[in-house]
């Protein structure tokens, strides 16, 4: 039995595959087939936003059987430092210990009765006897139209890149809740505008960049506000577009009910947050207007007061060394450090606080002007 961790998409590729390679052992005369079971779970993301949708997936079969003969095995030859070696991969159902490792001889067929350089062989057995047989010779050995359908479970992973390596899913409220985040922090973002809200999104839920974990970071107190708010913008916007004639509100209503948002469908679901803001006659949340301006000259000491929105660990210049990201905004402009001082790590988001530091450079982060500052001390 071998079990896996798929993405709902590699499980759908899975099926397709595991019925395509039974459909051609029956059609060649193959006792033996595949099973494939699953079970969907949900599961909170690694990088703390959200939760995701997997499929537990379960494969179990009987050895596929011809004319008396069981195929046992493949077994592949490896050179190594100790001389050759056999990676032995066993069919659906077979039992490994039948597989007897020390009796494998490198490029032998007990068919032909030769040995020579062969890239695999197989074992096969009618009960009695284990008869290892090359690749090439399986075809004499039970007949040219009855060649091996399938010999294991690696077959089922030909054709969809590895099982367990897809992007995750997001559940319906993962996405509303950081889509919500978006708008508040940035407000509304079409496809067509230079910021859109569908990519802060696929930022925040699969990026792996040191800028994404930022902004995972900066979005968080709005997340978490979006968490509590999501079951209601569903079922508000729901009731609206479900009996839509429109083609677009109609899509909307499929993901809203979907068990989990297909890769498709992020930038219909986005589009929910500005729906149930017209419905309910909501606004952008109000904050402080944000000068977007540097502070200071480079070299120049300065001293700013605002509210974090950024309080982050990162990794430190040194191995194994840590230091804080820490953004700030201020009425005069946007402040940013990177440091290993212990008040930082005291802080965190939505803190008010009054640093002095130089200013090191003048930097921009989505398109907004950030001052850089060194060595900051906290007041």
């Amino acid at each position: 039995m071998n079990t896996w961790t798929l993405t709902p998409a590699e499980y759908a590729a899975t099926v397709a595959k595991v019925a395509a390679i039974n459909k051609r052992a029956a059609k060649r005369g193959f006792t033996g087939r595949f099973e494939l079971s699953g079970t969907t779970v949900t599961r909170k993301a690694e990088n703390g936003v959200g939760e995701y949708v997997f499929v537990e997936a379960t494969l179990t079969g009987e050895p596929p059987c011809y004319d008396g003969w069981t195929f046992l095995a493949a077994i592949d030859a490896v050179a190594t430092d100790a001389g050759t070696e056999f990676l032995v991969r066993c069919a659906p159902g077979v039992d490994e210990s039948l597989v007897d490792r020390s009796a494998l001889r490198e490029g032998a067929c007990d068919h032909c009765g030769t040995k020579r350089n062969r890239r695999r062989v197989m074992l096969v057995t009618d009960g009695t006897t284990v008869n290892q047989v090359g690749a090439t010779c399986i075809k004499d050995f039970l007949g040219w139209s009855t060649l091996p359908a399938f010999i294991d479970t690696e077959s089922v992973r030909d054709g969809f890149g590895g099982l367990g390596g897809g992007t995750p899913s997001a559940t319906v409220e993962t996405v509303i809740a950081v889509a919500y985040a978006a708008v508040q922090r940035f407000g509304w973002g079409s496809t067509y505008s230079k910021t859109p809200t569908r990519m802060v999104v696929s930022d925040v839920l699969f990026g792996s960049r040191k800028k994404d974990a930022e902004l995972r970071a900066e979005l968080a107190p709005f997340i978490e506000q979006g968490e509590r708010m999501a079951p209601a913008i569903t079922e508000t916007v729901l009731a609206h577009v479900v009996e839509s004639g429109d083609s677009f509100e109609a899509n909307l209503a499929v993901i809203l009910r979907a068990e989990y948002v297909p890769d498709n469908g992020y930038g219909i679901l986005c589009a929910a947050i500005p729906v149930y803001d017209r419905l309910v006659g909501t606004k952008k949340a109000e904050t402080e207007p944000v000068v977007d301006a540097w502070i200071g000259t480079k070299g120049e000491k300065v001293t700013v007061t605002g509210r974090i929105t950024t309080a982050l660990t990162v990794d430190g210049y040194a191995y194994g060394s840590t230091q804080r990201l820490v953004v700030i905004e201020t009425p005069a402009g946007v402040v940013k450090t990177y440091t290993a001082a212990a008040w930082a790590y005291d802080v965190d988001s939505g803190d008010e606080v009054t640093v002095t530091g130089v200013v090191k450079e003048h930097d921009t982060y989505r398109d907004r002007k950030q001052t850089v500052l060194v060595r900051p001390k906290r007041a």
